[in-house]
């Protein structure tokens, strides 16, 4: 007989179709349109979006992609794209 108390189900209000409130890496590429590449190359230049650690996993929140969309945003009308320029 299982005894394990600690398996979560999940709610019936939850709808998978809904926005997500964080981006793997991947989800964050396809979604912004940038390759994998360019993303981690962003990271290392500091010029990446925040990361927040879950488990053994970065996610980028939504509120942080928005942050990084409007930095970007402000870094290419001061001087372009902010890749090449570094």
């Amino acid at each position: 007989m299982n005894t394990d108390t600690r398996r979560t189900t999940i709610p019936a209000d939850i709808s998978f179709a809904s926005p997500p409130a964080a981006f793997t890496f991947p989800e964050f590429c396809a979604a912004h349109r940038i390759t994998s590449g360019n993303l981690h190359k962003l990271l290392r230049l500091g010029l990446g979006p925040r990361l927040m650690r879950v488990g053994n996993r970065d996610l980028i929140s939504v509120e942080a992609a928005r942050d990084w969309r409007s930095r970007m945003e402000a870094l290419t009308a001061e001087r372009g794209s902010p890749i090449r320029a570094a």
